[in-house]
């Protein structure tokens, strides 16, 4: 077994112990939180999440198992230094590293035109007003002029609060879509939108280049239509592999059946997790007993908990990227039951 993989196994074993999520979601709430704040990202996920900070942070710290799992420890062996850091022990250097790429991932992810239009075209702007010898920017790029107004215009900002673009004259037509974010297109919305804003307001002004995207996308609607946001490519369970053996074999890795084990036992509470191990022993316990060991008033409740456990396995089993589980070797599923296992017997310590 090579460093990585032992160190990803070590890294997938503190993830389910106990505190292992419990953890993670401190870690989000400290250190990825406060960098999303005020930001164009707390933005965009503001839309996908709602803005409640609670919810946010819970949400995150879900995709960031989902990332981590999926995505960045399967890679793990190309950080040598966080290899040496999990073997050694440090697991929460390797996972502050991971959240870093995690946050980049989102941002870039959220400043895309497909997931984003709205702020694609707020850059795209930007880029182009900057460029034009048509226009005079300020300096920090925020808000225009057309270089060929004469006398001392506003800047004040301030002056556009409130407006409602919705009842303001229609911008030129683009033709599609695509057109909308080409430079001709801008320029000329730019000097038209200057137009209407001067007259609207009276006086000749620095527009923010904001202003210019809000009345847009006041009559585009489709540039607020946010995408999802996909953070994670398929599992590795779902490698697009031609050879069918070749695909069994990378199903059948330990790391990435381990991974959704994981996974799953994350939406498990304490008192579900020593529910699935007894009923998984050998015999099983019976719920009567299992009750009395949990304190519960009788063995419907603990007959309630292992029935919505399974249901819930039986959703995720089905859903995971790649074959279904009946399609798969029936060593996978015994894998991955074996694995769920070990990780609720720890909540019995």
């Amino acid at each position: 077994m090579s460093a990585a993989t032992r160190a990803a196994e070590a890294l997938i074993a503190r993830l389910g112990e106990k505190d292992g999520y419990t953890h993670v979601q401190r870690l989000v709430r400290s250190r990825a939180i406060p960098q999303i704040r005020g930001s164009a990202l707390a933005v965009y996920l503001g839309h996908r999440f709602g803005p409640a900070p609670d919810g946010l942070a819970e949400e995150l710290a879900h995709e960031f198992v989902r990332y981590l799992l999926e995505k960045f420890l399967p890679r793990l062996g190309e950080h040598p230094d966080l290899v040496t850091a999990m073997l050694n022990g440090q697991s929460n250097k390797v996972l502050g590293r991971a959240l870093d790429h995690f946050l980049l991932q989102l941002r870039d992810t959220a400043r895309r035109k497909a997931s984003n239009p709205r702020a694609y075209l707020y850059r795209c702007a930007r880029q182009v007003l900057r460029q034009d010898s048509g226009f005079i920017l300020t300096d920090d790029g925020r808000n225009y002029l057309p270089a060929d107004v004469h006398g001392e215009p506003i800047q004040d900002p301030a002056a556009f609060a409130g407006l409602e673009y919705g009842r303001w004259s229609v911008p030129p037509d683009p033709g599609n879509m695509d057109a909308l974010f080409s430079a001709a297109y801008l320029v000329t919305a730019a000097r038209f939108f200057h137009r209407l804003s001067s007259g609207r307001l009276g006086a000749t002004v620095m527009v923010p280049v904001r202003e210019l995207v809000r009345y847009l996308a006041a009559h585009h609607a489709w540039l607020d239509r946010l995408q999802p946001l996909q953070l994670t490519d398929d599992l590795p369970l779902a490698a697009a592999v031609s050879d069918v053996e070749e695909q069994v074999s990378r199903t059948l890795a330990r790391p990435a059946i381990a991974a959704l084990a994981v996974q799953f036992a994350m939406g498990m509470d304490e008192t579900a997790r020593r529910v699935f191990f007894w009923r998984l022993g050998d015999p099983p316990l019976p719920f009567r007993e299992i009750a009395e060991r949990l304190g519960l008033p009788d063995h419907n409740r603990t007959y309630r908990i292992y029935s919505q456990t399974e249901k819930a396995l039986r959703n995720f089993v089905s859903h995971w990227s790649g074959p279904p589980l009946d399609e798969l070797p029936d060593d996978v599923g015994l894998t991955f039951i074996e694995e769920l296992r070990k990780i609720c017997k720890k909540s019995l310590s």
